[in-house]
């Protein structure tokens, strides 16, 4: 059961990501990001989330 609460956090939170970056506001979704990233340590879909919002910042 906490597997799938846990799957349906990151997926709802990568879509809500995803929205915030397409309408430029990467702020809201580095910080949604970075306080999930707490709750779920290890996955990968949030961790490559946050290497392309960084790699786009740099640019």
């Amino acid at each position: 059961m906490r597997f799938k609460i846990l799957t349906e956090l990151e997926t709802e939170v990568v879509h809500f990501a995803r929205a915030c970056i397409k309408h430029n506001d990467r702020a809201v979704a580095r910080r949604v990001l970075k306080k999930i990233s707490r709750i779920i340590p290890n996955s990968q879909v949030l961790d490559e989330l946050n290497f392309t919002l960084l790699a786009r910042h740099k640019m």
